[in-house]
C-alpha cells in the first residue's frame, strides 16, 4: 500500500491556494492592513464588500434591479463588512434567481475566488484585481467572512479553524464537510478517495494529522507514514478511531495474505506494534529497493534488517517450508478456510525461520515462473533443486 498517497498535501497551506482536506490556513499577522483590504496568505488583499457591484448596481447595461430589490428588501439589515456571513446566508436563501439573473451578482463563488487569488503570482495586482472583479456577492461574502473569522481567532491552523469557524469554512467550501467518521473518513483517504467527515471528525483528524507532521511522520524519506503516525500519535490515533488488535506480524501477514490494504494498516492493537512494522518498513525501503520478489526482499531483509524481523514477529522455528507448502496446498486442515492466507502467513510462514521462508518463497516462485498450471512433471524437471530444498516432492 502507498500510503505516501496520503500525505501529499502539506499540512501548512495558505487560505488563499489550494485549501485541502489536509490543509491549514496560514495565520494572521500583527501588522493592519489599509482600509478596505484584508490580510490572507501573509499578505493585504484588497475584497470588495459589494461583491463587484458598482455603486448603482449597473453592469454592462443590465440595472440588475431585481437584485438590487431583492437585496436590500431581504436582506438590507445585513451590514457587508461586519456581517458577511449573515449577509451571505441572506442572499443564498431569499434572492437565488435574482443573483443568477445579474452576471455581477453571481460570478465566482468562493472558493473559485480562493483558488483565483492563490493562482496569482506573488505581486502580481492585475490578477488579484481580475479576480475580484470577477467575484459573485455571495462568493465574496463567504470570503469575507472567512478571512475574518480567521483573523479575529488568530488561527494558524486547521484545527482552529474548525474550531472557531466552522460555518465560515464550510460555507465556503461545502464539499468539505460530510457525515463520515474520523476512523471512516481516514481510512477512505488511505485508499486514495475522499469521504468528509463531520466536523468532530475534521478536528479529531487534523489533531492527528498535526501531531503526525511535528513527529517527522511526513518526510520525504518516511516509508510508511500511517503505522509512523499510529507509533508516535498513541492517543489522538485512538481518538480518531484508526487502532485495532493485531500485531506487527499479523499486520504483515494481513498485507501480504491479500487484506484490505487500509484495515491491515489501520488495525494495530498499539502504538509499540506499530512502531515495530514501522522500523521494519523503513529497513527494507531503505536496504531491499532492488528486490523484485518476495524471495529476494525476504532474503534482503533476513541480511540486513534481521532485528527488525525478530521484533516483529515474524521470525519463528517451528515451522519448516514443507509445512508452509502443505498449508499452501490446502493439505493441512487448518488452511482450507476462507481466510487460508492469512493463516499461511500467520501460523506457518511466520513461525518458521528466515531460511525456511526463502526456500518457500523461491519454490514458490519457480513454480509460478515455470509451470503455471502446477503440472507435477513440469515441476520436477523445473524446480527440482527448489523441491528438494524445501523437503517436498512431486513426483508420482
Amino acid at each position: 500500500m502507498n500510503t505516501k498517497t496520503l500525505f501529499q498535501q502539506a499540512l501548512t497551506l495558505c487560505l488563499v491556494g489550494t485549501f485541502g482536506i489536509l490543509g491549514a490556513a496560514c495565520g494572521s499577522e500583527s501588522d493592519e492592513c489599509p482600509s478596505g483590504e484584508i490580510r490572507s496568505g501573509g499578505e493585504c488583499v484588497p475584497v470588495d464588500n459589494d461583491g463587484g457591484m458598482d455603486d448603482a448596481g449597473q453592469d454592462s447595461g443590465n440595472t440588475c434591479s431585481e437584485f438590487e430589490t431583492c437585496r436590500q428588501n431581504s436582506c438590507g439589515e445585513f451590514d457587508a463588512q461586519s456581517q458577511p456571513l449573515e449577509l451571505a446566508n441572506c442572499l443564498e436563501s431569499n434572492c437565488e434567481t435574482e443573483i443568477n439573473g445579474c452576471p455581477n451578482a453571481a460570478g465566482l463563488s468562493c472558493s473559485s475566488l480562493n483558488e483565483c487569488l492563490g493562482n496569482c503570482g506573488q505581486n502580481d495586482d492585475a490578477c488579484r484585481q481580475q479576480c475580484q472583479d470577477n467575484a459573485g456577492v455571495v462568493g465574496v461574502s463567504r470570503f469575507n467572512a472567512l478571512i475574518s473569522c480567521q483573523n479575529d481567532n488568530n488561527c494558524e491552523d486547521r484545527v482552529c479553524l474548525l474550531e472557531n469557524c466552522s460555518d465560515q469554512l464550510f460555507g465556503c467550501f461545502p464539499d468539505q464537510v460530510g457525515d463520515a467518521t474520523c476512523a471512516e473518513s481516514f481510512k477512505c483517504q488511505v485508499e486514495g478517495n475522499t469521504c468528509p467527515g463531520t466536523v468532530e471528525a475534521q478536528i479529531a483528524q487534523s489533531e492527528m494529522l498535526n501531531c503526525a507532521d511535528q513527529q517527522g511522520c511526513l518526510s520525504e524519506d518516511e516509508a510508511d507514514p500511517v503505522s509512523c503516525l499510529i507509533a508516535n500519535c498513541e492517543s489522538e490515533a485512538q481518538t480518531c478511531g484508526v487502532t485495532g488488535d493485531r500485531s506487527c506480524s499479523e499486520v504483515v501477514a494481513c498485507t501480504q495474505g491479500g487484506g484490505n490494504a487500509a484495515d491491515c494498516i489501520l488495525s494495530f492493537s498499539s502504538s509499540t506494534e506499530a512502531g515495530n512494522y514501522n522500523t521494519l518498513q523503513n529497513c527494507v525501503s531503505t536496504e531491499c529497493t532492488d528486490a523484485t520478489n518476495i524471495a529476494e526482499l525476504t532474503t534482503c531483509a533476513s541480511n540486513n534488517c534481521g532485528n527488525a524481523r525478530d521484533t516483529c514477529g515474524v521470525n519463528g522455528t517451528s515451522q519448516t517450508c514443507s509445512d508452509m507448502w502443505a498449508c499452501a496446498s490446502g493439505e493441512a486442515s487448518d488452511c482450507q478456510s476462507s481466510d487460508a492466507s492469512q493463516v499461511l502467513f500467520n501460523t506457518y510462514i511466520h513461525e518458521g525461520s528466515d531460511q525456511e521462508q526463502i526456500a518457500f518463497f523461491e519454490l514458490n516462485a519457480c513454480i509460478s515462473e515455470n509451470c503455471p498450471d502446477q503440472e507435477p512433471s513440469c515441476i520436477e524437471s523445473s524446480c527440482s533443486d527448489e523441491a528438494s530444498t524445501c523437503g517436498v516432492s512431486f513426483s508420482n
